[in-house]
């Protein structure tokens, strides 16, 4: 898997984006949730619970309880308590590349509670909020990663699909609603920010190094981004990948795009 350390140039001067160019057919994206049965109790405490009670004469109680105990420790340390880190969805799931995905509420780090939609597999846990600050959907659907406006989602996509935004860029220009959906967020404050790029060929997902909204839209067109939009911003934005891991570590974060392929199946943009 290669990680593209692009320096992106504008009148500004040079901006550092990493950068993960996916090909469109050897890949798939999932949208992971901290709340989702796979991350409350992994195979392996499974394992230990079993091998545990296997040579007991009350081997159910033991397992069920040894179960409970692990379940217990796990939420104490954050796993089924609606928020894992990044190292942990990777770790986790064996991903390939795992992003940070929706904002969070505002003053919901401790307990991390999405400030949009999420969908998994059809089904709405969290409803749409208002598409006139978070105005982009971005859905997984197996190989296939596209967005939407979020005044144009319905329920009746069955893929996994989460609220965000601002949308940077739509039908390769610069969004026209960018400047007042990113109001909010700081239009011209540098923060890092991770984004999606969806190209002719294939998906680009990334994190830039501290910039504006405004700034990194335009530094985005010359990738070919068809439509791109943030993701997520500071405190929460990060991407963890084999042998690379850039932005946050220090928050779990309730939501993640999860990238599942072949080694070689990623490259630089």
């Amino acid at each position: 898997m290669k990680v593209d350390h692009t320096s992106l140039r504008d009148e500004a001067g040079e901006v550092e984006i990493h950068a993960i160019s996916i090909d469109e057919y050897r890949h798939t994206f999932r949208l992971l949730v901290a709340d989702s049965l796979e991350f409350r109790l992994s195979d392996l405490d499974k394992e230990r619970c079993e091998n545990l009670a296997s040579n007991s004469a009350n081997a159910e109680e033991l397992k069920a309880r040894c179960l409970s105990e692990f379940a217990f420790a796990n939420k104490r340390s954050g796993f089924g308590s609606g928020a894992l880190f990044l190292s942990d969805y990777y770790r986790r799931t064996n991903a390939s590349l795992v992003v940070s995905g929706g904002e969070m509420a505002i003053g919901s780090y401790s307990i991390p509670l999405p400030a949009g939609l999420v969908q998994v597999d059809g089904q709405v846990l969290t409803p749409l909020s208002d598409p006139s600050i978070l105005d982009g959907v971005v859905c997984l659907d197996g190989p296939r990663m596209g967005i939407i406006l979020a005044a144009e989602f319905s329920e009746e996509l069955s893929a996994d699909c989460l609220q965000t935004g601002p949308i940077l860029i739509r039908s390769q220009e610069i969004s026209p609603r960018l400047e007042a959906a990113a109001e909010s967020f700081g239009l011209y404050v540098p923060a890092r920010h991770t984004f999606v790029c969806v190209r002719g060929n294939g998906i680009v997902l990334g994190i830039s190094e501290p910039v504006g909204l405004l700034r990194l839209a335009n530094l985005l067109v010359t990738l070919d981004c068809n439509d791109a939009m943030r993701l997520s911003s500071d405190p929460i934005a990060g991407v963890y990948a084999t042998g690379f891991q850039s932005g946050n570590e220090a928050l779990p974060v309730h939501n993640a795009i999860g990238v599942f392929s072949d080694a070689d199946a990623i490259a630089g943009p």
